[in-house]
Order: C-alpha cells, then structure tokens, then sequence
C-alpha cells in the first residue's frame, strides 16, 4: 500500500501487529520469568503497562524474543551501576533490510516495537477500500468519547476517565482489528523521531494517547 498524505503507513511486507496494548500484568508475569531491568508502571492488572521507557519496552519485546528462542530484536545494555540503558546499532549483515534498512531491528527477531509506518498502517488503513480513515476506529467521524468498553467509533480520550481503560476494553476497533490506537495511552513506537534509525541517541516516535 501506498502511504497516505501525512507520508506515513507504506509498508512493504506482510507483518503482524498484537491487537491490544501490553497491560502491566505482561509485565509482572514476564518479571517473574526472569526479566530485569523492567520498573513497574504506573498502573497494575490488566490496565496498560504505562510509564514505562522506550528501552524497557524494548526490553519487554527483546524478552518475547528471547523467552520463545528467538534472537533478540535490539542490542540493549543495561548498566546496574548508574542504571542507565543503552543500544548499539546492528551491522547491515545483521540488520533489517525489508522496506529498507533498519540498523535498530535484527533480521531474525520476531517480535518487535512497531514502526512508525507498522503503527500507522494498522490504526488507520483501510484494506478493503484501499484508503486511509481520519481515526484509528474504521471511520472518518470524531469518535465518540468513553471512559471504557468496545462499541464501535468509540475512544477512550478527553477525560471521560481518571485512570486508563483495561487493555481490551478500550474502544472500538481499527479496520485491522486493533484496539486503543486512538485515546488511552501513549504507545512507543521503534521508530527515531526523524524516521531514520541510524542513531542510538535520537528521540524516539509515539502514537497515540487520550
């Protein structure tokens, strides 16, 4: 597909996206199984894991890697004496290549942080139609606010709500099927701020939020 007038959402290849956002009880579980360096959030049970830095979400996917036998997607260090994480950039021999070269991504990962162009196409492009909607919940209309629940053009913004909705009650579904793109939480995403990943130290890209 084609990106849309914002430049963003053209991806090249097939790929999978989780339908929900990571709730804090991912985290807790993956803790217990053995992932360090990864501090609680703001929330608890199956509300969203937020508060949260890009390198511990990246650590939460480099442990989904690692935990099912895959290789690691980024090349983390942790430093328990300041605390304090860091990346090294991939070789291109090691790196992703699809759709172009991804110093951050290892090709023989399986999970990953969603770029900003994976991100995009799965809130708001439409497969069926081949277009792109205006909100992240198959529609072009404002959606209305909620503080929780799935009914259709619904989002989980304007502060309907003193706390995030749990994950997979917060609102209705983008054409691909996800939930929570649109209100909620902010969501990291791989992605350097300037859409080049070939700088460990950039900021980093986020989609999302109520």
């Amino acid at each position: 597909n084609a990106a849309d007038t914002t430049t963003y959402g053209a991806v090249p290849y097939e790929y999978r996206v989780g339908k929900y956002e990571i709730s804090q009880n991912d985290i807790t579980k993956a803790t217990a199984s053995g992932m360090a360096n990864v501090t609680a959030g703001a929330w608890t049970g199956n509300r969203p894991a937020a508060n949260i830095s890009w390198y511990e979400a990246a650590a939460f996917v480099n442990f989904l890697n690692m935990s099912s036998g895959y290789k690691t997607a980024y090349d983390l260090t942790f430093s328990s004496d300041s605390g304090i994480w860091s990346m090294t950039l991939w070789s291109s021999a090691d790196a992703w290549q699809l759709g172009g070269e991804n110093l951050y991504r290892h090709k023989d990962a399986q999970y990953f942080l969603t770029s900003e162009n994976e991100w995009y196409k799965a809130a708001y492009y439409n497969p069926a139609g081949s277009n792109y909607f205006l909100y992240p919940t198959a529609s072009s209309s404002v959606p209305t606010a909620v503080g929780s629940g799935t009914d259709a053009g619904t989002a989980v913004y304007n502060n309907v709500a003193s706390v995030p909705a749990i994950v997979d009650s917060a609102g209705g579904l983008s054409p691909y099927g996800t939930m929570g793109q649109g209100g909620n939480v902010y969501e990291w995403n791989e992605s350097a701020f300037d859409g080049v990943n070939n700088s460990p130290s950039d900021d980093r890209a986020y989609r999302g939020g109520d």
